[in-house]
């Protein structure tokens, strides 16, 4: 069993998700802190990605395993988890996230929208990508300036790929 704690990327709700092993290979048993509990059912398409069946639906499901956190896509939508280790919190100490722009999904890079060196403000268009028929803008999350471009325009990306990065004296601003 192991337990770990969502932190939504757009607002500061916890959520704790514990996650038993089912009776047989693949399946599990998902409580959240709200009281429901859902069965799920995995199938691994390959490392960190596959599909699994949820209330009678078929969902596809990408993985990013990171040394504190796993980022999760279900169904068209990103989640990051914090991993929490048991009898312990997160203090308010905790480090700020990652300044860098990542591939919130799989997808195609459509249009980039800024060049190494370019100065950006808050909320200003970056990069726009295509996944699942969708239209995607990711945008900077305060201001800087680009140090790189990781990406190029057609080209495919995993879901966690960094395709922006912001020079270091700027990282605490963005």
């Amino acid at each position: 069993m192991s337990t770990v704690q969502f932190r939504h990327s757009t607002s500061d709700a916890k959520l704790e998700v514990r996650v038993e092993q089912g009776a047989s290979a693949g399946a599990y048993q998902v409580h959240l802190n709200t009281g429901a509990s859902h069965e799920v059912e995995l199938h691994a398409r390959g490392p960190g990605e596959g599909w699994l069946h949820l209330h009678g639906r078929v969902v596809p499901y990408y993985v990013v395993h990171r040394p504190s956190e796993v980022e999760v896509w279900i169904d068209g939508r990103r989640h990051v988890l914090e991993k929490v280790l048991a009898g312990t919190r997160r203090g308010a100490g905790h480090a700020a996230a990652s300044p860098d722009i990542k591939a919130p999904m799989p997808g195609t890079v459509l249009k980039l929208l800024v060049s190494p060196g370019d100065d950006v403000k808050q909320h200003q268009p970056l990069v726009i990508m295509e996944s699942m028929k969708m239209e995607l803008t990711l945008s900077a999350n305060g201001e800087g300036r680009v140090a790189e471009v990781r990406c190029r325009e057609g080209e495919l990306v995993p879901m966690g790929e960094i395709l922006v990065r912001f020079e270091e004296s700027a990282t605490e601003a963005v």
